[in-house]
């Protein structure tokens, strides 16, 4: 089968085997993938990654219960016997693996997920709007973790990949939200949407802080713009460890990782129309310009690889 390979800060396109299934797993043709920004840490060493990335994906089953169903699928992959699966929260599973991050991932022409993690796709749902299910499920996953209100005052500092879903689900609770990012165009995405867009923090006290900048140094400013009691989530992985402040301590604020979140109600969003992804679209590549669509994501949104 034809592959993307990340490897050594590389990008390329190689014939690999076909991959096999395990027990409970089925193989699915992938129709389209995005690049996110966990795929461009990998490229940066991430982890120390060589293989096939991949996760945010549409594709089509050759076999099972969905077999010929478009579908979408959670990406960890749990052993089912330690405690945390049998709890079912198999993405904190003792022994887990990931999709496109400790496993072959779906840029390739087929990739092996356990059949319990498909999801069928709605046929109103677009190929193009089905593949942001994984992000849209992580954004929602803050309202999970930090239980947003009505009332609270939030500030999501980056309006990249995944800070405009986080910030779009927000936008649905009523809270007053403001989104911070260097670059305007970015923040143009989100007019009529947040209450307030700005290029700088300065000034910005909050109930609620969600990091989306992939970029460890900014914890700080998150802390400093939290208020007492407040709370700071953390949305996104690096390659380089966060610094903590003193002020955790003296504010007593909490600092909370998010990372994935519920597939089903993310497609019903998509469903209903309540969250528009189409505009986040930078581009679309085949798959043998796989190089080219992972340089294209460096300086834009979403950059989707067309499989199948």
């Amino acid at each position: 089968m034809r592959a993307v390979y990340v490897s050594g800060g590389s990008v390329s396109v190689r014939e690999l085997p076909d991959p096999e299934p395990g027990p409970g797993e089925v193989l699915v043709s992938p129709r389209l993938v995005g690049i996110c920004g966990t795929d461009l840490e990998l490229l940066r060493g991430y982890r120390g990654f060589s293989g096939v990335p991949g996760h945010e994906f549409v594709g089509t089953p050759l076999s099972g219960r969905l077999e010929g169903e478009r579908v979408v699928a959670e990406i960890n992959v749990g052993c089912g016997e330690c405690r945390y699966c049998r709890a079912g929260v198999r993405e904190h599973c003792l022994n887990r693996q990931v999709i496109g991050i400790t496993r072959d991932g779906a840029m390739a022409e087929l990739v092996a997920v356990p059949e319990g993690n498909l999801h069928r796709v709605p046929d109103s749902v677009s190929d193009e709007e089905a593949v942001f299910t994984e992000p849209l499920a992580a954004a929602l996953r803050v309202l999970e973790t930090a239980h947003v209100k009505p009332r609270h005052e939030v500030v999501v500092l980056g309006a990249g990949r995944l800070g405009q879903l986080v910030a779009r689900v927000l936008a649905l609770t009523g809270c007053r939200l403001t989104v911070v990012d260097r670059a305007e165009w970015k923040l143009r995405l989100l007019e009529g949407l947040a209450d307030d867009l700005r290029t700088s923090a300065e000034g910005l006290e909050a109930d609620l802080v969600v990091e989306c900048t992939g970029r460890p140094e900014l914890l700080e400013e998150a802390v400093r713009i939290a208020r007492p009691m407040g709370v700071v989530v953390l949305k996104t992985t690096s390659v380089e460890p966060y610094r903590v402040s003193s002020a955790l301590v003296v504010d007593e604020v909490s600092v909370l990782g998010s990372r994935c979140g519920p597939f089903e109600a993310a497609l019903r969003l998509l469903e209903r129309g309540l969250v528009d992804v189409r505009p986040l679209i930078s581009a679309v590549y085949p798959l043998e310009e796989a190089p080219r669509a992972f340089e294209e994501a460096e300086r834009s949104l979403k950059v989707l690889i067309r499989v199948g």
